[in-house]
């Protein structure tokens, strides 16, 4: 099989590959050791399930201290452009707000969230890559522009021009061995018998 067919079926099937396992890998810290309002906190993530994801406070995660009033939570999902989550208490069943994200080209990310006293009752501290998509329920900093959320695909659109840019060269470069090859093979050869059955001719005639 030629060079250049072979290149291309390598390249198509990890190409694919990667945008069905992309991934993050995103940790969500709650700070709540000055208002002191969460007793069981939870994440629900606007992903389709009705499934929450627990905040921690008792040590069994890295970098957690236990008692602190930090809640920490990871969690590993495919990657979208938009993540919506909503922070609850399951002890009492609250809300206690809920905000919009974009996420980064990252591979992780830290989301962090301090309670407050007062409206709004949540604010981010640190988006850790991550950009607010300013709907009014978290009060934010100035955040990375959106187009931080397509950086992944943008990336991708980057990996495939120089895939095709290769395939192009390698193409134009077997383009040359194949016409060298016809010109010496077939060409070469006929122009000569050519020449000598004309000067033959031209001898003949003379």
């Amino acid at each position: 099989m030629p060079l250049l067919p072979m290149i291309l079926l390598a390249a198509l099937p990890s190409m694919g590959q990667d945008q069905v396992t992309d991934r993050i890998a995103l940790r969500f810290v709650v700070r709540d050791e000055v208002t002191l309002r969460l007793a069981s906190p939870a994440l629900r993530l606007d992903l389709g399930t009705a499934e929450l994801l627990p905040l921690l406070d008792d040590g069994s995660l890295p970098g957690d201290t236990p008692g602190d009033h930090i809640w920490v939570a990871d969690i590993d999902l495919r990657r979208v452009q938009k993540l919506s989550f909503t922070l609850l208490d399951t002890a009492t069943g609250q809300a206690q707000g809920s905000a919009s994200l974009f996420l980064p080209a990252a591979d992780d990310a830290v989301i962090t969230l301090r309670t407050m006293e007062g409206d709004p009752p949540l604010v981010i501290e640190g988006e850790g890559g991550a950009s607010a998509s300013g709907d009014g329920s978290l009060s934010t900093a100035p955040a990375p522009a959106p187009s931080a959320a397509v950086e992944g695909s943008g990336d991708r659109f980057t990996y495939l021009l120089w895939v095709v840019l290769l395939l192009g060269l390698l193409g134009f470069g077997y383009l040359r061995v194949v016409v060298r090859r016809l010109y010496l093979q077939d060409f070469l050869p006929t122009w000569r018998k050519l020449d000598r059955w004309l000067d033959r001719e031209l001898e003949t005639s003379d």
